[in-house]
């Protein structure tokens, strides 16, 4: 399958990359312009057969035409630790640029969309086991944004009949190329949760229906969140 990648040249998003390809995906990442502390993943990337596209999730004129013929949205970028910012930015950034993103998907009639969110939104070290039932507790404008990117993407992906993946992203550290392996919460899957490798996550952009891959029953889908 076709799909397109915000935030490839991240972290995350690029071990994401990787992932997909391994897994038979062709792959069109979203680009900022040619950042130079960007610049060693892309080409990293760019070894992988990564198509790259100039565009801005704030800049939804830039949207529509990279998503053509893509049938899933990964959405992995982000605006997170920047300082001297305002509550406003982050709003702007990972709730208008989702909402952007959304409507681009939607007028191009991508099938599936998934957001990278973050488990912190429950809190700072809730103890004990949690789900997706439990009341959200996000403490900085971040977290309040990455509740308000999820409810549009709920929202909006009901009304359309978008399938829909939300991970919460785990707080880590490390360089290593293993660390992504275990880094991801799905929360939402429709209406299904459960804990999956990155991997997996890249098998289910293409798999033909709506699943995850290495989900346990209803009862065992709870992870304990240690943030």
């Amino acid at each position: 399958m076709k799909l397109f990648v915000t935030g490839a040249c991240g972290f995350i998003g690029s071990h994401f990359v990787e992932h997909a390809i391994a897994a038979g995906h062709h792959i069109v990442g979203l680009r900022r312009g040619d950042r130079a502390e960007a610049r060693p993943t892309a080409t990293l990337l760019d070894g992988l057969g990564v198509q790259w596209v100039e565009g801005d999730v704030l800049q939804p004129e830039t949207l529509h035409q990279a998503l053509q013929d893509v049938d899933c949205v990964v959405h992995f970028a982000a605006a997170f630790r920047e300082g001297g910012v305002d509550e406003d930015y982050f709003r702007r950034v990972n709730v208008q640029g989702t909402t952007n993103l959304l409507e681009a998907a939607e007028s191009r009639g991508v099938k599936r969309f998934v957001l990278c969110s973050t488990a912190g939104i429950y809190g700072q070290r809730v103890p004990g086991l949690i789900d997706e039932t439990r009341p959200v507790l996000p403490w900085n404008a971040y977290e309040r944004s990455k509740v308000e990117a999820e409810d549009e993407v709920r929202r909006r992906a009901r009304a359309s009949g978008m399938e829909y993946v939300i991970l919460g992203r785990r707080l880590f550290t490390g360089l290593a190329t293993n660390v992504c392996s275990n880094c991801f919460e799905v929360r939402s899957v429709a209406a299904f949760r459960c804990s999956v490798p990155a991997k997996a996550v890249a098998t289910w952009c293409m798999s033909r229906t709506l699943r995850t891959p290495s989900c346990g029953p209803a009862s065992s889908r709870a992870q304990q969140i240690t943030k």
